[in-house]
């Protein structure tokens, strides 16, 4: 299911990179599957107008600044997923001792059974922890006779997950994304990310720019992950906690614009807690006004943009 490659993302050299947090093999795999496409318009008209109050921008991550690649999803389930699932756990140096049928759908079940878990705590809207996720796994593997193995480590774990992460998902960066952001910072707008994301989000940003989510203009304050909270979009447990995080800072709500690409996702959540919002419809691909078999929610965001260069015509510049 690979989509033709219409232009590779020339290989990024992270020597002397200041990154710690990711490892050599990690890098690798990111740099193998991120390649990208030309952006294809979505049937969207910009609606463009100044926001004077704001003085923060919290951005979505996926379908906002990072691109998917596929027009469709890698399948999560069936016999094209448990192939290549298999080929994983084979490119991680581990041997299965019999075929791997049906490892796609355990995979969606653990996935599953940790969400139920969480709900049934009071999570709304709940995120996993993905190594548990893949830990589980390879123990019931090894439970079932299919892997034999001495010992899961981190280090394991992380690269089976970000491995099939970037087959599932593979990603680039948005077009104009670190003109605009820079521009933003230097305007005296403070950044923060609200995203849906695992532990490898930090890492394929790092390998993409050659530096930290926190060196790339985003305070770390305002950086909220799903994966660190155990909740996820669109619940609106990320955005309160933003929030918070702007009233230490001495902010309001009414001084935060969230933009994203998603109108359930990030329109609709960052609405309820009293952020400024807009939606982004840089790529039909990855602009999403719907939920599978639902109408559009009624909603309707300050702003509507076709690219993030846009963005700079809303925000003129404020006070540091």
């Amino acid at each position: 299911m690979e989509e033709p490659r219409s232009g590779s993302i020339p290989p990024i050299d992270v020597s002397g990179c200041s990154l710690p947090a990711v490892e050599e093999g990690l890098a690798r795999l990111v740099l193998e599957h991120s390649y990208c496409r030309p952006v294809e318009p979505a049937d969207v008209r910009p609606e463009v107008r100044v926001l004077p109050e704001v003085r923060v921008v919290f951005f979505d991550l996926y379908g906002t600044l990072l691109l998917g690649v596929r027009k469709e999803p890698f399948p999560a389930v069936g016999p094209e997923a448990d192939s290549a699932l298999a080929q994983v756990i084979r490119d991680a140096g581990l041997q299965p001792t019999g075929p791997l049928h049906g490892v796609s759908e355990l995979l969606a079940e653990l996935i599953a059974a940790s969400q139920e878990t969480l709900r049934r705590s009071g999570v709304d809207y709940p995120e996993v922890e993905i190594c548990t996720i893949w830990r589980n796994l390879l123990e019931e593997l090894c439970r079932q006779g299919k892997l034999a193995l001495r010992e899961i480590t981190f280090s394991l774990l992380r690269r089976l997950a970000l491995h099939w992460e970037m087959i599932r998902n593979p990603v680039w960066p948005a077009p104009g994304l670190q003109e605009s952001l820079k521009e933003l910072e230097n305007r005296g707008y403070k950044l923060g990310l609200i995203s849906n994301s695992q532990f490898y989000s930090r890492t394929v940003w790092a390998v993409l720019f050659g530096r930290p989510l926190e060196e790339s203009g985003f305070e770390p304050k305002l950086v909220f992950l799903s994966y660190e909270h155990g909740c996820a979009k669109p619940g609106t447990r990320l955005y309160e906690l933003a929030a918070n995080a702007l009233a230490e800072m001495g902010l309001s709500r009414q001084q935060a614009l969230h933009v994203g690409n998603d109108l359930l996702q990030d329109v609709v959540p960052a609405q309820k807690v009293g952020f400024h919002t807009a939606l982004l419809a840089q790529d039909r691909y990855n602009l999403r006004l719907t939920e599978e078999g639902q109408d559009a929610p009624p909603v309707k965001p300050d702003v509507t943009l076709t690219s993030l260069s846009q963005l700079l015509h809303c925000l003129p510049g404020c006070t540091k």
